[in-house]
C-alpha cells in the first residue's frame, strides 16, 4: 500500500536553521581569516561545517579538518603560489611553524 501524499509530505524534514548557521559560519570565516590565519580558520571551518551538517563521527571530523586544511594550505602556497593570510600573533607563529614543517620556508 502506497502512503498518502499528506503522509509523505509530513515525513520530509527540513532544517533551515542549519542552513543559516552554515551561512553564518562562512561569514565568520571570512571575518576571522586575516586575524587567525588560513590554516587554523580552515580547520575550524571544516570541523564546524561537518558538525552543523549533522555528522557526528568525531575522529573523522578531526582527520578531515586537519588533512583538508593542511592539504589546501600546501596546494595553494607551494604549488599555486597563492599568498594566504598567515594571521597575527600568536597564530602567525603556528602558520610559520607549519610552513617550515611542510617544507615551505
Amino acid at each position: 500500500l502506497a502512503p498518502q501524499a499528506d503522509e509523505a509530505e509530513e515525513s520530509v524534514r527540513t532544517w533551515p536553521h542549519l542552513a543559516l548557521l552554515g551561512c553564518a559560519l562562512f561569514v565568520a570565516y571570512v571575518l576571522a581569516l586575516d586575524h587567525v590565519g588560513f590554516v587554523i580558520c580552515t580547520v575550524v571551518l571544516i570541523a564546524a561545517f561537518l558538525w552543523i551538517g549533522r555528522y557526528r563521527n568525531v575522529p573523522v571530523i578531526v582527520l578531515c579538518s586537519l588533512v583538508g586544511s593542511l592539504g589546501f594550505f600546501f596546494v595553494f602556497r607551494k604549488i599555486v603560489y597563492v599568498s594566504l593570510p598567515l594571521g597575527r600573533e600568536p597564530f602567525l607563529t603556528v602558520s610559520i611553524w607549519l610552513m617550515k614543517l611542510m617544507g615551505m620556508s
